[in-house]
């Protein structure tokens, strides 16, 4: 496997209009990397083969998941957000087997931590 699908999807906060973030979450994702920091030199592209999912347990340790987390929408209020996004296997097709939309509703205190 040279690649991953997009298989995390996390959040963060900025208060300076996105100069800077912080309180970095994942709302799925197959590792438990929160922040991935920007490459230094020249970047690399993986590409993702149909439906494999990575044998390392050790750098994937939620494997075998879901592979293709996207297109998120936001619903913010008062104390909560609504998160709704692709959520699917990653397979070919535009609706593979297992693919659909889900929804995630978090408190706005869980995604600042201030649990």
């Amino acid at each position: 496997m040279s690649g991953l699908q997009r298989h995390r999807l996390s959040t963060a906060i900025s208060e300076d209009d996105g100069k800077t973030w912080k309180h970095f979450r994942n709302l799925e994702s197959l590792d438990n990397r929160t922040r991935i920091q920007p490459p230094k030199g020249p970047t690399r592209v993986y590409r993702a083969h149909g439906e494999e999912q990575p044998t390392d347990h050790g750098s994937y340790p939620h494997a075998p998941g879901v592979l293709r987390i996207c297109y998120p929408t936001v619903v913010v209020t008062d104390d909560e957000v609504a998160i709704v996004y692709d959520y699917g296997s990653g397979g070919p097709g535009p609706l593979a087997k297992g693919d659909a939309a889900k929804i995630k509703i978090v408190s706005v205190d869980w995604l600042c931590e201030r649990e």
